[in-house]
C-alpha cells in the first residue's frame, strides 16, 4: 500500500502561516509609524511653543526700545504722534486722567493712545495675565487687554521697514504697556509695593523721570494652540542720570 504524499496532507497550511506572519509584520510597521507620528507631533508642538516664546521675547525687547526712544528720550519739540509715551509729569497725569483703569485704542496723538494702559493699582483685576483677550469664567468686568487696544511690531513707523525679517511679529504678537508713578520715599509704584526678587537689587527710576513700565506680551506660534504670555517691568535709563553718574575726566 502506497503512503500519502506529504503535500496532500498540508492543504495550504504554509500559505496560512505566511499570511499570519505578514499580518504581524504589518501590525508592527503600523505601530512603529504611529509611534513616530506621535513623537513628531510632540516635538512639533514643543518647537512651536518655543517659537511663540521667542517671538514674545523679541516683542518684549522691541517694546522696551520703543519706550526708551518715544518716552524720556523723545524731544519736547516733537508731537505726541512721535512721542507715544509720557515725557514728563504733565503728560503722565493727562494719560492717567483719560485712561483710568483702561487701555487706549486711539491714535498715537489722541488722548487715549492705543497700547497704553493706566491701572489705578498694579493689582487691578482686569490687568492680570489670565484676563488678556479672554474673560475668565464668572468675570464681569470688560476685557481691557484685547487686540483692539494692543500694539504690535509694525505700529511704529521707524520699526517696520521693507525687508525687515521681524515683520512677521506684527501678525503673531501683541503687547500692552502699563505706566506707574514711582515714589522713592515710599518705594512704591502706583499703589503697589516694590518687592525685588531675592538677591536682586532694587532698581529705582531716576528722579527726573519717576515712572515704571510694566510690559505684557502675548505671541502666537504657527498653530492656534501655541501661545506665550510674558510680563516684565522696565525702568528706562535717563541719559541725564548716566551723565551725572559718569566719572569726571581728569583735566
Amino acid at each position: 500500500m502506497l503512503a500519502a504524499h506529504p503535500r496532500a496532507t498540508q492543504r495550504g497550511a504554509s500559505l496560512f502561516t505566511v499570511f499570519i506572519l505578514l499580518l504581524l509584520t504589518l501590525l508592527l510597521v503600523l505601530g512603529g509609524m504611529r509611534v513616530g507620528i506621535f513623537n513628531e507631533s510632540i516635538v512639533g508642538n514643543q518647537a512651536d511653543i518655543q517659537r511663540a516664546n521667542a517671538a514674545a521675547e523679541a516683542l518684549m525687547q522691541h517694546a522696551a526700545n520703543s519706550i526708551y526712544e518715544q518716552g524720556p528720550h523723545c524731544s519736547l519739540d516733537k508731537s505726541k504722534s512721535d512721542c507715544r509715551f509720557p515725557r514728563n509729569e504733565e503728560e503722565f497725569t493727562e494719560l492717567a486722567t483719560n485712561l483710568a483703569n483702561q487701555c487706549g485704542a486711539g491714535a498715537a496723538d489722541s488722548s487715549t493712545p492705543k497700547g497704553i494702559c493706566m491701572p489705578v493699582t498694579p493689582d487691578a483685576r482686569v490687568f492680570q495675565t489670565d484676563y488678556i483677550m479672554t474673560k475668565p469664567r464668572g468675570a464681569r468686568d470688560d476685557i481691557q487687554m484685547r487686540k483692539e487696544t494692543a500694539l504690535s511690531y509694525s505700529d511704529f513707523a521707524g520699526s517696520a521697514k521693507a525687508g525687515d525679517t521681524n515683520l512677521g511679529l506684527s501678525d503673531k504678537g501683541q503687547y500692552w504697556v502699563e505706566i506707574f508713578r514711582y515714589s522713592k520715599d515710599l518705594k512704591r509704584y502706583g499703589q503697589g509695593q516694590v518687592t525685588p526678587a531675592p538677591g536682586m537689587p532694587l532698581i529705582e527710576p531716576d528722579a527726573s523721570y519717576p515712572f515704571i513700565y510694566r510690559i505684557t506680551v502675548r505671541a502666537q506660534g504657527l498653530k492656534d494652540g501655541s501661545q506665550a504670555t510674558l510680563r516684565s517691568f522696565y525702568v528706562p535709563v535717563v541719559e541725564q542720570a548716566i551723565q551725572t553718574a559718569a566719572p569726571t575726566p581728569a583735566p
